[in-house]
């Protein structure tokens, strides 16, 4: 008995012993101070993504777009001309407002970003949502998405093929529209007016459908041959 009563005193302080050695262990200190050699690691943290419809309720002015839009991108070319070498400046880029476009050297660039199953980042669209104040039904009618999709969209969001390719139309017509009007705030005037030739609807009401966006590139092209649109 004596024996056996010893034996579970002997666990208990052992028991003590290993549940303190242990609760140093964790806490990275010993007996004799911190454990060497031993450096606590920072926790990672990742900072939140913005809500890409964040900002958006009040939209960004003419002029504060065009400070922020990427600037016309040129490459120089060797050319020769009966027998002499000189360097030409050629203007390369797609659409007006979206980065991805506005970068791309050959419509190669442009397929590539179309035909990707994820789309573009919804980062990359902004300035055009603001220029043309789509809600964002308009938004989700642009991208082939529902409403309740682009509104859990982060600044990082893919919009989707469906998506780049409808916004890249929209970006060509605004370039040019731009090319036409010679500004974006007189363009953006006719956007918003109503035109007969699109019976008599405002084309901005439009240009958020595949079919609708080809019929206001359609009567800025009648625009540019003399045509009164």
């Amino acid at each position: 008995m004596i024996y056996f009563s010893v034996h579970l005193t002997y666990i208990d302080i052992s028991n003590d012993m290993t549940m303190s050695e242990s609760s140093r262990r964790k806490s990275g200190v010993t007996r004799f101070g911190k454990t060497p050699g031993r450096k606590s690691s920072p926790k990672k943290t990742h900072a939140p993504q913005e809500d890409f419809l964040a900002g958006r309720k009040s939209s960004r002015s003419i002029a504060e777009i065009e400070r922020l839009i990427p600037r016309e991108q040129r490459i120089e070319m060797e050319v020769i001309r009966n027998g002499k070498k000189s360097v030409v400046s050629v203007k390369t880029g797609y659409g007006y407002m979206v980065p991805s476009f506005t970068k791309a050297v050959s419509l190669v660039d442009i397929s590539t970003l179309v035909e990707n199953e994820n789309g573009i980042p919804s980062s990359e669209i902004e300035f055009l949502v603001d220029y043309l104040d789509l809600n964002v039904p308009e938004i989700a009618k642009a991208a082939d998405v529902s409403t309740s999709t682009v509104s859990r969209w982060k600044s990082n969001s893919r919009i989707g093929k469906s998506g780049a390719a409808q916004f890249f139309k929209i970006d060509e017509v605004v370039k040019k529209g731009v090319d036409v009007f010679g500004n974006l705030t007189d363009f953006k005037r006719w956007l918003n007016s109503p035109n007969m030739a699109l019976g008599n609807v405002t084309p901005i009401s439009l240009i958020t459908s595949p079919i609708g966006v080809d019929r206001v590139d359609a009567s800025l092209d009648a625009l540019i041959y003399g045509d009164v649109l």
